[in-house]
């Protein structure tokens, strides 16, 4: 496990690698699925010179938002990386939005138009601001006239476009990523043209999001509630905490009623497949969940009832392989999905990303029967399992009763099921096996050693959260 001062916000690609930005190392990193940690832009000197050249080389300014080039939600299992990846990344005290080439291709920007710009593999260059230092608040025109004032959170929608939590303008702005002109809200905006969408906001401004629909939902951070701006309309809609007023409570309401309390929300993410709401409330140190109505959005109606994801309430570190409403966070300030469903949270005040596995059962999985007893034992019998934490491997089922042996697929992977009962599935599930190994087997597990294994039962491709299987030491399993 890599040491972080204080990660800001973390960003899932196609490949499950996960990116962080830390301002105070003034870098971004590339977490691989394996535990392996990678600097993809900074040299850990605060200051700005880069533009054009190397990423490792550049120098960032206490960065603070990060946000892959593609939409993060691919389909699962997902597709290699692409070789156009890269990241977005909010140079917060330059006052700029960077972008780092992380793939093998240029990347061409605004092509065919006055703003067209190539960055090379590798490289970073300055998607939009002016010269470093320079702030203010200034639309329209190239893209390196408009003018931030310490930018923040970043999203991206599916076709690329990219949108800015302008933290002291109190605006969320939208940068046309095209080359073509688009349109949000009514408002017509030219290729590489930065313009405010969302205004009369508080004074910080921290976090951005983008539900199924593509409206934008803002943590109005110091008016301690949370924004949707229609966008189509541009209407702005107050849908979780609507008196404003700093605190905790409302668990079991309407998340616009009048008792639900929100503490300096930082930032806004939606599930993959349910549309639920889920926000990072940092002064409480807790993840608050809105449930998305019946029309599978969250847009204020009455149906749409808040409660506390993760979080017990008090600033610390504890909490984890337990329940998330057990455990301690300190003052969380981003929060992302990744494909299967599983919320990651920059908890920055710990210097750590923390890792949620959700409850929710996708519409027409349910039924569909298994029966997880704690207490299995499963033991390596072929290879090793090396890295920082766990291992994703594909695994087929053909019916009931489980095989005693699955080949996980390459790298070949092989656990032996030693059952006191045995669990049924529907013929042609498909499962996803993920084995979390305790501190006792941390770095390798070798032949003959346990694990912690935990299924998830997919049909289609489509996950479902299932049980958590325990696995005990060797001389308390009841054999």
């Amino acid at each position: 496990t890599a040491a972080l001062g204080g990660p800001h916000d973390v960003a899932i690609d196609p490949s499950s690698d996960f990116h962080i930005v830390e301002d105070s190392a003034q870098r971004s990193f590339r977490v691989e699925s394996d535990g392996d940690l990678f600097t993809t832009a900074g040299s850990g000197t605060g200051g700005f010179v880069g533009d054009g050249g190397s990423a490792l080389s550049a120098r960032l300014f206490f960065p603070r938002g990060i946000a892959f080039k593609m939409p993060s939600m691919a389909p699962s299992p997902a597709p290699p990386a692409p070789p156009s990846r890269g990241i977005y990344v909010s140079d917060q005290g330059n006052h700029v939005i960077r972008f780092a080439n992380l793939g093998t291709n240029p990347v061409t920007f605004f092509a065919g138009t006055p703003e067209e710009i190539v960055v090379a593999p590798g490289n970073i260059d300055r998607i939009a601001g002016p010269a470093p230092g320079t702030t203010g608040l200034l639309d329209g025109g190239a893209r390196t006239l408009a003018r931030f004032r310490f930018p923040e959170k970043l999203a991206v929608d599916p076709s690329g476009n990219l949108y800015v939590a302008d933290r002291r303008n109190g605006a969320i702005r939208l940068i046309n990523m095209q080359s073509t002109p688009i349109s949000f809200g009514g408002q017509t905006i030219n290729p590489g043209e930065v313009r405010r969408i969302v205004t009369g906001l508080s004074s910080v401004v921290t976090g951005v999001g983008l539900d199924s629909g593509g409206n934008v939902f803002i943590a109005d951070t110091f008016r301690h509630r949370v924004v949707r701006a229609d966008a189509v309309t541009g209407a702005t809609t107050v849908v979780l905490a609507p008196t404003g007023l700093d605190g905790y409570g409302g668990d079991g309401l309407a998340a616009t009623d009048a008792a639900v309390r929100l503490s300096v929300p930082a930032d806004v993410a939606f599930h993959p497949t349910t549309g639920d709401m889920y926000v990072a409330d940092a002064g409480n140190h807790r993840i608050r969940r809105v449930a998305a109505g019946a029309d599978g959005l969250v847009t204020g109606a009455a149906d749409e009832i808040v409660s506390t994801f993760a979080g017990a309430g008090a600033a610390g570190y504890s909490g984890d392989q337990g329940a998330a409403t057990d455990a301690q966070l300190n003052f969380p300030r981003g929060v992302e999905f990744d494909a299967l469903g599983r919320l990651y949270v920059a908890d920055t005040s710990n210097g750590r990303i923390r890792r949620i596995s959700g409850p929710n059962v996708l519409p027409g999985m349910e039924g569909i029967p298994i029966d997880v007893i704690p207490g299995v034992r499963v033991t390596v019998i072929n290879g090793s399992i090396t890295g920082g934490g766990h291992m994703l491997a594909s695994a087929s089922i053909l019916g009931p009763p489980a095989p005693l042996g699955l080949n996980l697929g390459p790298p070949a992977r092989r656990v032996f099921y030693d059952l006191t009962r045995t669990f049924t599935v529907s013929a042609g599930t498909e499962f996803l096996i993920e084995i979390n190994y305790d501190n006792q087997f941390a770095g390798v597990l070798t032949e003959g050693q346990e694990a912690t294994l935990r299924l998830r039962r997919y049909l289609n491709l489509d996950p479902v959260i299932t049980e958590d299987v325990t696995i005990l030491p060797v001389d308390t399993v009841n054999n």
